[in-house]
């Protein structure tokens, strides 16, 4: 069996460079022999950043919204589609940037049930010299909000336009993207160069079938950014999804039991479950401490996984109990 094909989402403000490394990206990757597909959501009704892309590689768009709103519900089968007519290595979200982080993690994650993908990380790109404008006027707006949980969401962050600040600024903003953020991965960029070399070990995780893990972000002379916080618990800090595929059906009770021991740092769980009470398949939904299963029958065939979105949770840890509950069942 392959391993899943990771999902990255691109996020960043209105303006921050996001389309600059989505097309950096999608370059490293077809020049490192991968086949990449590209996922634009745009607010308006033209997608004008795919129009722009220069390699001809698989691409779908989600138009007159966010994923995370009134269009969610198209992105597993545009994942699909995309999965079953190209077979990409990797494939890359640039949401709209006016997106709710966690609300696109939500909706993007939904893809595992059509088929064997799992969101790997969020990279967010920051303007420079918008942030520190916006903290040099102690900004407290919707923008600035979103700005700061785009950040706090991120497992990589890209600090772009460095070349528009003072390095006194340069310094109150790696203060304040630490205090928000303390483990992701954090680098000074001009273009965004040097943001994409991190996605490059999608090539071996594909081949030799094992997790995916990423390379470390590269600074623009070839070294690896030092700015990974030495504390162990902030490491893990960022918003992620753990994406667990089951091999056969489980006691309700058992499952229903587990569900009651969730931590109160993993806010969402969804998923699709068989039970072997009735060998029925069941919606899993659960939020921040209350959950609800619902059967269903659905018009295709689906996958039986489970998917836990929250912040610094031990994958590990859920890997552990949803393997006994196989066990068990």
């Amino acid at each position: 069996m392959t391993s899943p094909i990771p999902m990255y989402i691109l996020s960043g403000f209105l303006g921050s460079g996001k389309t600059t490394l989505l097309r950096l990206a999608v370059d490293a990757l077809v020049q490192s022999g991968l086949k990449p597909a590209v996922i634009i959501n745009e607010i308006g009704d033209v997608d004008i950043d795919g129009q722009i892309l220069e390699r001809d590689v698989p691409r779908a768009e989600v138009l007159s919204g966010c994923v995370c709103c009134t269009v969610s519900g198209d992105v597993p089968f545009v994942v699909e589609n995309l999965c079953k007519e190209h077979s990409p290595d990797v494939i890359l979200l640039e949401a709209s940037g006016v997106a709710n982080p966690l609300s696109i993690v939500d909706s993007v994650t939904e893809a595992s049930f059509l088929r064997e993908v799992e969101f790997y990380r969020m990279i967010t790109v920051v303007a420079a010299p918008q942030l520190s404008a916006m903290l040099r006027n102690r900004a407290q707006g919707k923008m600035f909000r979103l700005i700061k949980d785009q950040i706090k969401a991120a497992g990589s962050i890209l600090l772009n336009q460095v070349d528009r600040v003072v390095q006194e600024e340069l310094t109150e903003l790696h203060l304040a993207i630490r205090e928000w953020n303390a483990g992701a991965s954090l680098i000074n960029t001009e273009y965004c160069r040097g943001g994409a070399s991190f996605l490059l070990e999608a090539k071996s995780a594909r081949t030799e079938n094992r997790r995916f893990s990423p390379l470390p972000i590269l600074t623009e002379n070839g070294h690896p950014s030092c700015s990974i916080s030495a504390s162990g618990h902030a490491a893990h800090s960022f918003l992620k999804a753990h994406t667990y595929f089951f091999s056969k059906p489980l006691s309700r009770e058992r499952f229903e039991a587990y569900l009651g021991t969730l931590p109160d740092h993993i806010y969402r769980a969804k998923g699709i479950v068989r039970f072997k009470e009735d060998g029925a398949l069941s919606l899993v939904q659960y939020a921040y401490g209350q959950s609800h299963l619902s059967a269903i029958r659905p018009l295709q065939v689906v996958r039986e996984v489970i998917v836990h979105i929250g912040q610094g949770f031990s994958e590990d840890a859920i890997e552990e109990a949803l393997k006994k509950l196989e066990g068990e069942s």
